[in-house]
């Protein structure tokens, strides 16, 4: 897998000159424009509030995104819980964030 780094600003990152680079990865085809944004969006959210590097935090939202239902993949805000889960998870974890995406898709699709 290739993951090259792109930066990605939103207006209030570019005000106060915060870049936060995402990987530029194959989430889906479905997945364009501003889905796509919004997603990168949520990422960096994720990223700030786990205090992690963005591009992990969209490791978090592809690896959610090839594992879960189609319904979940439907509903942003879902995969932002999620994700958030994910990382809180990898915490009792000992930072282990794929195994904590596992065991929340796991779960998830067994629901």
């Amino acid at each position: 897998m290739t993951i090259s780094v792109i930066p990605l600003t939103t207006p209030s990152n570019r005000a106060s000159g915060l870049k936060l680079p995402l990987p530029k990865c194959p989430v889906s085809p479905t997945w364009r424009g501003r889905k796509l944004d919004v997603l990168a969006t949520k990422a960096r959210n994720t990223a700030k509030a786990f205090g992690v590097d963005a591009s992990n935090a969209m490791v978090v939202y592809k690896d959610l995104l090839s594992k879960i239902t189609p319904e979940l993949k439907k509903a942003p805000d879902a995969l932002e819980i999620m994700s958030n889960n994910v990382m809180t998870l990898s915490k009792t974890m000992q930072n282990d964030v794929p195994g904590a995406s596992a065991a929340m898709s796991t779960a998830m699709n067994q629901v």
